[in-house]
């Protein structure tokens, strides 16, 4: 095998992964802002139709509620910034805790109201957008976010994005249409 070729080819290969880095850097990071944008105009009303735990009167029981998680995960994709297949992760996760939570028998109800009960999902302990304890988000939080990395696989980009507290949170994202579009970030995917 030729040395020179092998350099060359080492060559142009980092140069492609620099340019995909750069490429998609900014697209990447646009459509992320522009989500945290909307998360900030918007949060109050869609957090409305999220599934939360009830409990069931006259016992220790609880439930999680799932009556409006096709809404909740629909606010999404009206948003414009989400693929099709992220309501599909989303709705996933909550479906998930539903069934563990209608699985308890009982003894762990039982055991819950005389030892207490913590957050039970990740959902209940922290901001669902941000990924992190709550904050008091503004838009100078939002442009203050920087790529910290990215690697392509396939038709898919892994965006892991800092925070000014300095704090990373990955987004999954996804060609669609032409256009990336967010399937997964946090807890979703």
């Amino acid at each position: 095998m030729n040395y020179k070729f092998l350099c060359i080819t080492a060559l142009l290969c980092s140069f492609s992964n620099a340019a995909i880095s750069e490429n998609y850097e900014t697209e990447s990071l646009g459509l992320i802002k522009n989500f945290y944008t909307w998360v900030i105009e918007n949060e109050s009303e869609v957090s409305k139709l999220e599934p939360t735990i009830v409990d069931v009167p006259g016992n220790n029981r609880f439930f999680l509620d799932t009556t409006n998680l096709s809404k909740f995960s629909s606010a999404f994709l009206e948003s414009g910034y989400f693929s099709k297949t992220f309501q599909t992760s989303l709705e996933a996760y909550y479906v998930k805790y539903k069934n563990k939570f209608d699985a308890y028998p009982q003894k762990e109800f039982d055991d819950l109201a005389k030892y207490g009960r913590g957050p039970l999902m990740e959902v209940e302990d922290m901001d669902i957008y941000f990924c992190a304890q709550e904050y008091e988000y503004k838009s100078e939080f939002v442009e203050a976010m920087k790529v910290k990395s990215i690697t392509k696989k396939g038709n898919e980009l892994t965006v892991s994005v800092v925070s000014p507290y300095e704090w990373v949170n990955v987004f999954k994202l996804t060609k669609e249409n032409g256009k990336l579009r967010i399937s997964g970030f946090c807890m979703f995917m």
